[in-house]
């Protein structure tokens, strides 16, 4: 019973295990790179080094200024996302185009073409509220499970039941 005790509280602590596909351009590039600085440290989230192939990825950030031929490799990666897939638009660009929405080579919208999880504003946003688009994803896929339930059945059965 100590073993299944120990894998349930495991499974109420583990935070997703994200596997980041980037299709970053211009000013939010910076920004995106961070995250795995030592400042940000997005492993603590349990997001893994980017892979160059979306096939590998589960997570996919799209950040700044989203041309015609990158929103067509965002579409492309999100059919090749394994599993489970997630999606973080980044920046006000990839937002709402904005402020290019009306050039003919620029996308309108990221939302408009593939499905969205959390939209990150800001021009660029900080990569603070990036990381909270990674923890609110990870909240999201967190197993529901009731700790305080687990340790009085703990308690319970090493110390028996109290008067």
């Amino acid at each position: 019973m100590q073993s299944d005790l120990r894998s349930q509280m495991r499974k109420s602590l583990k935070v997703g295990t994200y596997r980041p596909y980037l299709i970053v351009g211009g000013c939010c590039r910076n920004e995106v790179e961070l995250l795995a600085t030592a400042t940000y440290d997005w492993e603590r989230l349990g997001v893994l080094a980017p892979v160059s192939d979306p096939a590998l990825a589960n997570l996919m950030i799209c950040a700044g200024y989203l041309s015609e031929s990158a929103l067509k490799e965002a579409e492309r990666a999100y059919c090749l996302l394994a599993g489970e897939k997630w999606v973080i638009a980044v920046g006000a660009c990839a937002i709402s185009g904005s402020p290019y929405a009306l050039k003919t080579n620029t996308a309108q919208r990221l939302d408009e073409k593939i499905s969205v999880d959390a939209f990150v504003p800001g021009c660029p946003p900080r990569p603070e509220v990036i990381l909270e688009a990674i923890y609110a994803l990870s909240e999201k896929v967190r197993p529901k499970v009731n700790q305080r339930k687990i340790l009085q059945q703990a308690l319970k059965e090493s110390v028996g039941e109290l008067p």
